[in-house]
């Protein structure tokens, strides 16, 4: 519900239909222990390099999603019933990179129609459409509705001293109008 395609930005999933990559997302990067699931999935998986993505905008291969479904069933079967499981962008971006598939970064092919691309900023849908006539895919878009509650709580924490909250807020306030 937050993944828009603005100004004929639907074109880019017929270009990228053409590509034979196993895994094409957003957010590619070896995450290690310092993200919570990375450390999730080297509790559960302690040889494995871990790898994260972004799960709004993603493509896999078949043999991708075979792979991944035998790493989700060891990952299931050894669990204890404690802590926390790893999330699927954890475990899908590090079986692609731990057993050698192919992964592409989309944004590096279209760094201007993701200008508005993100999973904690929250961004004004109708501000954004109402201002750009170059294709975009948006993340996370969200209309005045439901992005006003957002800004308020941003705005509370702000006013209460929260320097990522006021991050937050001032980064969504940038993609409003005036």
């Amino acid at each position: 519900p937050d993944l828009y395609f603005l100004n004929g930005a639907e074109d880019i999933l017929r270009r990228l239909q053409k590509l034979e990559h196993d895994l094409i997302a957003t957010h590619l990067w070896p995450s290690g222990p310092q993200w919570m699931w990375g450390e999730a999935l080297l509790n559960s998986v302690p040889d494995i390099k871990p790898y994260a993505m972004a799960f709004p905008f993603c493509r896999l291969s078949r043999e991708l999603v075979k792979e991944t479904l035998s790493l989700r069933k060891k990952i299931a079967d050894g669990y204890p019933g404690t802590g926390r499981l790893p999330n699927d962008e954890v475990v899908v971006a590090s079986t692609a990179y731990n057993c050698g598939f192919s992964m592409l970064d989309v944004q590096s092919l279209y760094e201007e129609a993701f200008r508005f691309w993100g999973t904690i900023t929250r961004v004004s849908i109708e501000d954004v459409q109402g201002s750009f006539d170059i294709p975009l895919i948006v993340h996370s878009g969200q209309k005045r509705e439901r992005l006003d509650p957002y800004l308020d709580r941003y705005l509370k924490g702000a006013l209460e001293g929260s320097e990522l909250y006021q991050s937050q807020l001032l980064k969504s306030l940038r993609t409003a109008s005036k």
